[in-house]
């Protein structure tokens, strides 16, 4: 069998016992889970059946108890325990945590979501008839003890009874122990079910975890032996590979030996592999003879081809030595006629620049004579102008000194102004003190004539007079004070601006004067630049005859400098055909001189290469 063929079928095998350690992975999961529920459904149905039995043997312990004792905590416990089995009233907190504790559920009902079956169900609900009829009794016997009476129900009482001696009778009596038997023996054969269903679905699920265990374990078991089985596959492939690779490692680092075989004794694809190898090596041993038979005669022609070729190199490079000497002569004289020319049409072009140059000065000299023309016209214009102006500026010169001393008259009548205005307020503020001194004096007058009595009444009209016109002096004393305040600082005002006028008006004097020095200089040089104008003017009449004798002059070497040129024009051309022509030639020899070298270069290389052959090939062993 083949490699490939047993790597599928052990993938085959392991992906079979992957999938199968996978689902027996799956299965035990779940059936551990249920396994767990159904223990944990088994304890609590254990827990909700003992809790119901408890709770029956409960309600009779209450009731006797009550009935005995007349205790009122026992008939509350009594009937509490009914109200919460029946889902009347929350489940208390000692009930087991994961039977609803606080809850308002039947008991019935924990009893179904527990899954039990309807024989089990049937069983308690005909347990729960049974005690109906005992509820009955003792809720008789409790309310006859509660209520001092012989209650009604199911029993009567004796003659000359008393409601307790009646409530112990009925609760402890054969019938009442014959009903209590009757409660029992349902919920006995209920636990007897309980069991048995219990019992038998933790066993099935045992059953069914322990199945898919072992499926899980032998599934683990096959995948281990694949795995030793790809182990050993692999170590034989690693076994043929290194023998492979040590005859490969012989045959590079070793004598060549190309004699050697590899032993082809399998049936699969290293067997093929060896056995090509074999024939690859037959093909090489062939080969390396073939090589070593044409490499003796590649080796004679290549020591006779390098010979030839190192002749011809040297005589091509004594050819291509003095074309290069002509070719160096020739691009000297080309460049010194290119030079040559280049310097002639410098020179030419200079003289047109100058002609140019020549054209403008003649221009330029016409323009400065008109403009020099009229900028004495405007001198002598601006030089009236600057006369009539002095006249104004020494006017207004005089009008300012005049303003001047006239400001400071004003000033002198303000200062003296704000002096007696400073006079009026002492004089307002002495009529104040008077005015006041003379109300006192009226309120004085006024009591000593309260004291004369009747005789003092006259003296009494006369000082009210004085207080009266006392008040009136001190009002107008208080207003003329203000006035006169406010005029103080009218007159402050004025002598501050007039102050600042009288600063300005000398400012303005200052500037005047400045004015009249700087039109006397300008003056001064309007008369000197009209002198120095009238010397310019008759200079450049003596420059435009000149201009023109020299405007003629270049003319004339314009036309022989184009002359010159045109004939450095031919001589440059004859010069640039000869020297193409024989850089044309050195190309050519040049491309033959690399040829030949690299011909030369090639054939070295080819008896180098043919040497190197041969002592390549001497290494195998054939």
């Amino acid at each position: 069998m083949t490699l490939r063929k047993k790597a599928i079928v052990l993938s085959i095998i392991a992906a079979i016992g992957l999938i199968s350690t996978i689902v027996a992975q799956y299965f035990s999961t779940i059936l551990s889970n249920e396994l767990e529920q159904a223990h944990t459904k088994q304890y609590l149905s254990y827990i909700i059946a003992n809790e119901f039995q408890q709770t029956s043997e409960d309600l009779t312990s209450h009731c006797r108890t009550y009935v005995a004792t007349g205790n009122k905590k026992y008939f509350s416990q009594y009937w509490e325990i009914v109200q919460w089995r029946a889902g009347d009233k929350p489940r208390p907190d000692t009930v087991n945590k994961l039977l609803y504790p606080g809850e308002t559920i039947k008991q019935s009902d924990i009893m179904r979501a527990l899954d039990f079956s309807d024989k089990e169900l049937a069983l308690l609900d005909e347990a729960n008839k049974n005690s109906t009829t005992l509820i009955e009794v003792e809720s008789q016997a409790m309310d006859s003890v509660n209520l001092n009476r012989i209650a009604s129900g199911p029993f009567a009482a004796r003659e000359g009874e008393t409601p307790q001696d009646f409530a112990l009778r009925i609760v402890f009596n054969d019938p009442y122990f014959v009903e209590v038997s009757k409660i029992l023996k349902p919920v006995n054969a209920f636990f007897e079910e309980l069991e048995i269903r219990t019992s038998s679905a933790v066993i099935s699920k045992s059953k069914q975890l322990h199945l898919w265990t072992i499926v899980s374990v032998v599934s683990q078991l096959i995948m281990g032996l694949i795995i030793i089985v790809v182990m050993l596959m692999y170590y034989q492939m690693i076994r043929a590979i290194k023998k492979t690779a040590e005859v490969l490692k012989d045959i590079s680092e070793g004598d060549g030996d190309l004699t050697k075989r590899l032993e082809v004794n399998r049936r699969d694809e290293i067997g093929e592999m060896a056995k090509y190898f074999n024939l690859s090596l037959d093909k090489i041993r062939n080969l390396v003879v073939l090589i070593k038979e044409k490499s003796k005669g590649l080796s004679d022609i290549g020591i006779e081809l390098a010979t030839n070729m190192s002749q011809t190199a040297a005589a091509i490079h004594e050819i291509s030595s003095n074309l290069e000497s002509m070719r160096k002569q020739t691009e000297n004289q080309s460049a010194g006629v290119t030079e040559t020319n280049a310097t002639m049409q410098q020179i030419t072009h200079n003289i047109e620049k100058l002609n140019q140059h020549i054209e403008q000065q003649s221009a330029s000299v016409n323009q400065s004579s008109a403009a020099i023309e009229e900028m004495l016209s405007s001198i002598a214009s601006v030089t009236q102008s600057l006369v009539r102006n002095a006249d104004n500026v020494n006017s207004l010169s005089r009008d300012s000194e005049k303003g001047h001393t006239d400001l400071g008259h004003v000033l002198e009548k303000i200062r003296e102004i704000a002096k007696d205005s400073e006079g009026l307020i002492e004089i307002s503020g002495v009529i104040g003190n008077l005015a006041s001194q003379t109300n006192l004096l009226s309120m004085n007058a006024a009591i000593e004539a309260a004291h004369a009595g009747d005789a003092g009444r006259g003296f009494a009209v006369v000082a009210d007079e004085i207080r009266k016109l006392a008040e009136s002096s001190a009002s107008q004393s208080k207003t003329i004070s203000s006035v006169l305040k406010t005029i103080k600082s009218s007159v402050d005002l004025v002598l501050g601006s007039t102050q600042d006028v009288m600063n300005q008006f000398e400012n303005i004097d200052g500037k005047i004067k400045t004015v009249m020095e700087f039109e006397y200089t300008i003056r001064n040089s309007m008369d000197e630049q009209d002198a120095g104008s009238k010397e310019i003017l008759m200079a450049i009449a003596e420059l435009t005859d000149i201009t023109s004798e020299v405007k003629s002059g270049s003319d004339e070497m314009l036309i022989g400098s184009q002359e010159v040129i045109q004939e450095s024009k031919n001589l440059e051309i004859i010069t640039s055909e000869v020297l193409g022509g024989m850089q044309e030639i050195a190309s050519g020899i040049q491309q033959i001189t690399v040829a030949v070298n690299q011909v030369n270069d090639i054939s070295q290389e080819n008896k180098d290469s043919i040497e190197a052959l041969n002592n390549e090939v001497e290494k195998f062993k054939v």
